[in-house]
């Protein structure tokens, strides 16, 4: 369950920490003391920023810290998110979680860990089991992704000189790239094959070892200065999924171990393993491998926990019970914002995780020569899309009369909104 719907317009140019209610600064200064963190702490520059995505994880933040103050170790948990600013994600998932699992009626915290041995998080759920939680965030392989990013700059940067030569309409170029991580030869390569085709200008894609590159024509923005004369978006997209699933899972497969020997072992109530997923690694892509470390007559483990907290958009919410052991347990999660669960309940819910992230960069030749921008990291990020005409049980969505011309105008959406330019 959820309570409060997701911002969904930019916030141009005011600091989320003029945006926010006095009531969610108030409880940020008393428990985190944000007038006194480090310039560089997550928090800080969350108050700093201006998009949407700040305000929001402030509000959350200040509402997870409103449900938990109460519970025993709670203050511990308060301190590591203030001091520890380099595990500060890692703290801010337990504390998430725990407020997730203390706003659910009939269920309740008995206490949070923060730096300590055992479990993270100890409570008694809906369905009257004391279970323990350890929490692990897939934390993405911040060098590889920056390499990545530097290696998509320095593939587009020479590909931007060339357009600087006259073209009749505004266009978006998309280079796929075959491997990664991308090495210099790759680079070699895609800059090569960037520079031919933007020279074949009667010819609508190419491929070249494993490598495709495609031309679309731009949409005509609905604002557009008068000085721009015209627009080129070159989108690379690249495999970084499956890279990043095979480095988190090798992790897992450590990680569970280790947490059931230090404590689930000897637990004597329900242990229950939580996944924070990450951009890159979502969307069910680790549900297989848990799936099957549950079906293990070694695991200790009740079941799994797997979420997924995106800048934008309805949170993720999954749990996969041992079959047999788990049986009856019932836990509730109620996230501050909206839900995929949630949703569900109300109509169908359809979603896509893309294959490749993808990054988007920006020419824009104006009377006073041009300008080159990133206007997208590289990034996966899912899409979703209701469908409030299909409500009730899957018996009364296959039965609806329109069913199938409703599925295929939701899968169109999803598309137009996936390959929509980020500008």
């Amino acid at each position: 369950m959820s309570r409060k719907k997701s911002p969904k317009n930019p916030i141009s140019s005011a600091r989320a920490a003029f945006l926010l209610p006095e009531t969610d600064r108030q409880v940020l200064s008393d428990y985190l003391q944000i007038d006194r963190l480090d310039p560089n702490h997550p928090i800080q520059q969350l108050l700093s920023a201006s998009e949407a995505y700040s305000v929001r994880e402030l509000r959350c933040l200040a509402d997870d810290l409103r449900v938990v103050e109460h519970v025993d170790g709670s203050k511990s948990l308060f301190r590591s998110l203030r001091k520890d600013k380099d595990n500060y994600p890692n703290f801010r998932f337990e504390l998430r979680l725990a407020a997730s699992i203390g706003r659910v009626n009939d269920q309740t915290l008995l206490r949070l860990a923060g730096p300590l041995a055992g479990p993270d998080i100890l409570f008694k759920s809906k369905s009257g089991h004391t279970c323990g939680i350890a929490c692990y965030r897939v934390s993405p392989e911040a060098i590889r992704l920056v390499e990545a990013q530097q290696s998509v700059e320095r593939i587009v940067t020479p590909f931007f000189r060339r357009c600087a030569s006259p073209i009749e309409k505004d266009v978006l170029v998309q280079l796929t790239i075959p491997s990664f991580p991308i090495t210099p030869e790759v680079e070699a390569v895609a800059i090569s094959l960037l520079r031919d085709f933007w020279l074949m200008t009667d010819v609508a894609s190419a491929d070249r070892e494993g490598f495709t590159v495609e031309r679309f024509d731009l949409p005509f923005p609905t604002e557009r200065s008068s000085s721009i004369r015209r627009r080129v978006v070159a989108r690379v997209l690249v495999p970084v999924k499956d890279f990043e699933r095979e480095r988190v899972l090798r992790h897992l497969t450590s990680k569970i171990p280790t947490e059931a020997e230090s404590w689930a072992t000897n637990f004597e109530g329900q242990p229950i393993f939580a996944v924070e997923e990450s951009d890159s690694v979502h969307g069910g892509q680790l549900k297989p491998h848990l799936i099957d470390q549950m079906a293990d007559e070694g695991n200790i483990f009740a079941g799994v926990l797997l979420m997924h907290y995106p800048p934008c958009g309805p949170q993720q919410i999954n749990f996969l019970a041992k079959q047999g052991k788990s049986l009856g347990i019932n836990i509730g999660i109620e996230s501050f914002y909206e839900s995929i669960q949630t949703l569900s309940k109300e109509q169908l819910v359809m979603s896509v995780t893309p294959a490749h992230a993808k990054e988007e960069w920006l020419f824009e030749q104006g009377e006073h020569g041009y300008q080159i921008r990133r206007v997208r990291p590289l990034s996966i990020g899912s899409k979703h899309v209701v469908v409030p005409e299909l409500r009730g049980t899957m018996k009364d969505v296959a039965k609806h009369p329109k069913l199938h011309e409703l599925l295929e105008a939701a899968v169109g959406r999803l598309n137009r909104e996936e390959n929509a330019p980020s500008i």
